[in-house]
């Protein structure tokens, strides 16, 4: 694991490097700092200014800022509630952009929106917050002006677990301002800045200790040797003060970083290339009663798409619709019954589909018979 600066880099989850004809590049397009080279995995150079687009952007969750992750992040939001609401008492969270600037001393302010994803949006309003207030410069006059499209991506992710939650009545407002001037600062603004300095040291002091993210070690997950993305592993813990899950089918867009897949029978080999490259561990593969069976944990799936590039019969894809229920399941379930044979000539166990002899026997049969 290499470390720059405040960013760990896990480079082995990279999909270049677990499947070397991955032609992935989204660190290296977003980067604003020209920071991030491949390699084939990436590393980071001292270049990197920490806006948190990397950690994003990357399907497989390769980058990794503990001081600016959802956890971080949810615990400097959540450290503004007060321990005692009155029923009445409505509560905002704001989040702005630096080029907007923290607005008052309960504001989140972050290098760019587009480091904000899905959980800090849900978690806020799991926390409490009556009303989530997004303020944003004009992206096209920034540097960090790639980051608006994960922005919105992120935006249409949380709305869509919103809803699922039953928490779709929360207000989500944007809105798009100038860039904040500097000037003198009076002296409300100044102990207002002061105060959010201290309000951010006693965040980064309640992460470190009671809540910091605790490793999924239990279930049917374990079991099954699916292994939790941070980001995943993360709203599981939000959306376990819930308590109902919602059921409800709704259509998967390309946005969403979660889905189950559907895997052509006819066309699979149980050759177990998939299970090789995810980088979850979501997909397993078996054998039972004279079938490879591959069994899909759609708890631990990112959709990153590995599976379905690395196929070679191009036998996998996404379902076209998902359910809360699927981000919560740590079953696996079988999405794939190959039978199996041996080949009468070698002995090699081949999918029943394909006959009675391997490729290979077949090649060598074929050469003798020209």
């Amino acid at each position: 694991m290499q470390q720059a600066g405040n960013i760990s880099v896990t480079a082995e989850l990279c999909k270049r490097v677990r499947f070397r004809k991955s032609d992935c590049t989204s660190c290296v397009e977003i980067c604003p700092d020209d920071a991030i080279s491949l390699s084939p995995g990436p590393s980071v150079s001292k270049a990197c200014s920490e806006c948190g687009l990397c950690q994003n952007v990357c399907p497989t969750e390769v980058f990794r800022d503990e001081l600016h992750s959802d956890q971080y992040l949810l615990a400097q939001a959540t450290s503004s509630l007060g321990a005692e609401r009155s029923p009445n008492d409505q509560k905002s969270l704001l989040i702005s952009c630096h080029r907007v600037g923290a607005r008052d001393a309960n504001s989140l302010d972050v290098p760019c929106l587009g480091a904000i994803t899905e959980n800090i949006i849900v978690g806020a309003a799991l926390s409490g917050f009556d009303r989530i207030h997004l303020m944003k410069g004009i992206c096209s006059q920034c540097r960090l002006e790639a980051g608006e499209k994960l922005f919105q991506d992120s935006l249409k992710r949380s709305r869509a677990l919103l809803d699922s939650l039953g928490l779709g009545e929360v207000p989500i407002n944007l809105e798009e301002t100038e860039a904040r001037r500097e000037s003198t600062v009076d002296r409300k603004e100044l102990f207002s800045k002061i105060f959010a300095r201290v309000r951010n040291h006693t965040a980064s002091v309640r992460y470190r200790g009671d809540e910091a993210m605790p490793e999924e070690s239990n279930g049917q997950a374990e079991r099954s040797g699916a292994r939790y993305s941070p980001i995943r592993a993360h709203f599981r813990q939000l959306a376990s003060q819930e308590g109902s899950v919602s059921s409800t089918i709704k259509a998967n867009e390309p946005e969403f970083r979660w889905g189950s897949i559907t895997v052509d029978e006819k066309g699979c080999s149980a050759c177990g290339i998939c299970v090789t490259v995810c980088p979850t561990g979501a997909l397993e593969q078996g054998t039972e009663n004279g079938c490879r069976v591959l069994s899909f944990v759609s708890s631990a799936c990112t959709k990153c798409s590995l599976c379905i590039e690395a196929c070679p019969e191009e036998a996998i894809d996404y379902d076209r619709h998902w359910s809360l229920a699927d981000l919560l399941d740590d079953d696996a379930r079988a999405v794939a019954q190959i039978q199996m044979t041996t080949c009468f000539a070698c002995g090699e166990v081949i999918p029943a589909s394909q006959g009675q002899m391997c490729p290979t026997c077949e090649k060598r049969e074929a050469w003798r018979c020209m």
